[in-house]
């Protein structure tokens, strides 16, 4: 029982319990553990051994003395492990990185190409003024640009709502941060000329008669883009 205790604890944990603490001083003038022990017994003082401590220690001499090669084989066990666990450590940490890596490079790729999308959705909002304005009659809801991103499905599977046109929304898609100033105040300006009430109804009356739902539909949502660019341009959007 002792022996496993001193395996699982390791013999030092005992011997260095009790090299702390202190032998008498004139233990030594008598023989080995009897000596030890006669001179214990005359009386003990505080931080001295006791018979039972003395013991406990010379047993745990005794014991490394016999098993010298199952603790060495234990020592290089736990040297092993050690390794290992180190070993472990580095790769786990290593993992790690490269998932934040993985991720970083995920979440740029994502942003490039949200980036790539919205400037190809405003090439097509300026193609599509440019189309518009080509177009003799017989306009559909289709041929109708709206300042979003991303852009809505075509009728009837979605149409295009008020709430969905307020200004973040629209200062989002027509006015990029990476616009200078005079652009800026440009691309602005222009916009709000296009969907100008005045204006915006010459198109509107393209749409045949026959299909007045659509009529009003675009006239209401050209109108709410007209208002919101004009709150943009009071609330200093031309910054």
């Amino acid at each position: 029982m002792r022996d496993a205790e001193v395996q699982d604890q390791g013999v030092g944990y005992y011997e260095n319990s009790l090299y702390d603490r202190q032998l008498p001083s004139y233990a030594s003038s008598y023989g080995g553990a009897a000596g030890i022990a006669a001179g214990l017994a005359g009386g003990k003082g505080e931080g001295l051994l006791d018979e039972e401590e003395y013991a406990e220690f010379v047993r745990a001499g005794m014991w490394r003395f016999k098993n010298k090669e199952r603790l060495e084989w234990i020592q290089r066990q736990e040297k092993a492990k050690k390794v290992r666990e180190e070993k472990e450590k580095l790769e786990n940490e290593s993992k790690r990185r490269e998932e934040r890596d993985k991720r970083r490079k995920l979440e740029e790729r994502k942003k490039r190409r949200l980036i790539e999308n919205q400037d190809e959705a405003r090439k097509r909002y300026q193609d599509g003024w440019k189309k518009l304005q080509a177009l003799p009659t017989s306009l559909q809801f289709s041929d109708f640009i709206w300042p979003l991103f991303p852009p809505f499905a075509l009728p009837p599977l979605s149409w295009p709502t008020i709430p969905d046109l307020t200004p973040q929304t629209i200062t989002s898609f027509l006015l990029p941060d990476n616009l200078g100033k005079e652009e800026r105040k440009a691309r602005l300006r222009s916009a709000v000329l296009s969907y100008h009430p005045d204006r915006f109804e010459r198109f509107v009356l393209k749409i045949p008669q026959d299909k007045e739902e659509v009529r009003t539909r675009v006239r209401e949502l050209g109108l709410r883009v007209s208002q919101v660019l004009n709150e943009i341009s009071r609330g200093g959007g031309e910054k």
